[in-house]
């Protein structure tokens, strides 16, 4: 996840040539956390936190939803924002704008203080999954581009494949798994509040 420019904590928002566990160090620390007690926070052990801070671990996007709710912060706090009215994302960008959330790569599309929006396209290989369900604030529209992934709603599991499209309230535990033998993209809005 990438960010335009550096602000300080009260922005919560970090340098776009930091990593992302550097950016979740910088944040913890701005915040004056203990890592033990930033892991508590989280529900995580303090060993895994320090390893993601030092780029030796990717947390599950469950996880990191947790974390940032520790924080204060949104997970779209940490991607690259642009608060411009327009903007164009020009496709051959894309993948200098990608993050790994556990195996899936996210890409994020539009995202901002002024956008009620947040846009990503993820790429998710064949045997990934979200990890636990999880929930946060605003309504999403999941459109499967390519391939096929299971979506879990409140428990409940949607196949879909390409040309899907599936609307839920955010607010319901969710999460999705590629069981499929091939990649999936799928393009995710959250509207009215980002994960």
């Amino acid at each position: 996840m990438m960010l335009n420019d550096e602000r300080n904590a009260g922005d919560k928002r970090t340098s776009s040539s930091m990593s992302l566990g550097a950016r979740l160090k910088g944040i913890r620390t701005a915040l004056g956390l203990g890592l033990r007690e930033a892991a508590r926070l989280a529900s995580l052990s303090p060993s895994m936190l320090s390893k993601v801070e030092r780029d030796l671990a990717q947390l599950s996007l469950a996880s990191l939803v947790r974390l940032a709710k520790a924080y204060g912060i949104k997970v779209g706090d940490l991607m690259e924002t642009d608060d411009s009215l327009v903007r164009l994302f020009r496709g051959r960008d894309r993948v200098n704008k990608t993050t790994l959330m556990g195996d899936a790569k996210a890409a994020l599309l539009l995202s901002g203080a002024s956008s009620a929006l947040q846009v990503n396209i993820f790429y998710i290989p064949p045997g990934s999954e979200s990890g636990e369900p999880y929930s946060h604030e605003g309504e999403e529209i999941a459109y499967v581009i390519k391939g096929r992934i299971d979506l879990v709603v409140d428990g409940e599991s949607h196949a879909l494949e390409a040309g899907d499209v599936l609307y839920y309230p955010s607010t319901r535990l969710h999460g999705w798994a590629n069981r499929a033998e091939s990649m999936a993209e799928v393009l995710w809005v959250t509207a009215k509040g980002r994960f």
